[in-house]
């Protein structure tokens, strides 16, 4: 696990950021609203709801990248351990089941934030308008909602990330598989110890899909 701490403290960092930002923005709009963060209104007790749905899948989210570092951490000590065994064989399906759960809890935690900010800045009849709807409102230029500050961001950020995100998920979903491929490899110099690797690809299709850079995949 040693070699992925950097990386998921890296992550910690930003999700501790985005976690910071969600809080600090509900407490001031139900100061704005009620005058009183602890008003006990159908606004109030709504908002925190939907706050707490954020911060739940976000921590979901780090759970799911801290397994997939200590499941990659289980097969490489058991193809050390045993390396005419079967790892393999399964470690391919144990990598895919996780990263695809990932995918799908970072898309419900975009449909979570665009419920929150349609509820407050749209209309609290719009809490389920999840990401789709929410960045249509954005960039729709006869929708109100497309003349706020954040609406040219929110465009953007559907444009470059999240359309190519949601493609790959509902090819996962409703089409085929996408695997990645394991290849284990051992190398060995004179006078120190075998290092054994089982390393994963990232499949053609998120990378394609998600213009990932290929030096990244």
């Amino acid at each position: 696990m040693n070699k992925y701490i950097p990386s998921i403290k890296a992550y910690g960092v930003e999700a501790q950021k985005f976690n910071s930002e969600v809080i600090g923005l509900v407490l001031n709009v139900i100061a704005d609203r009620e005058g009183n963060i602890a008003a006990k209104t159908n606004f109030t007790r709504d908002v925190y709801l939907l706050r707490d749905s954020i911060l739940y899948r976000l921590s979901s989210l780090g759970w799911h990248i801290h397994t997939i570092c200590k499941q990659h951490t289980y097969i490489e000590n058991s193809f050390k351990l045993d390396p005419q065994g079967h790892i393999l064989i399964y470690s391919n399906n144990i990598q895919s089941f996780s990263f695809d759960d990932f995918i799908f809890n970072l898309i419900s935690l975009y449909d979570y934030y665009a419920n929150l900010l349609s509820y407050i800045f749209i209309s609290q009849n719009k809490r389920q308008i999840m990401w789709n709807g929410f960045s249509r409102a954005c960039m729709d230029k006869n929708n109100p909602v497309s003349k706020l500050s954040f609406s040219s961001s929110v465009a953007n950020h559907e444009n470059e990330w999240v359309k190519r995100l949601q493609t790959f998920r509902a090819e996962v979903i409703h089409y085929n598989l996408n695997q990645s491929k394991a290849r284990q490899k051992i190398t060995w110099k004179e006078g120190e110890n075998a290092e054994f690797k089982v390393m994963f690809f990232s499949t053609r299709k998120i990378i394609q899909e998600a213009e990932i850079h290929v030096s990244c995949k």
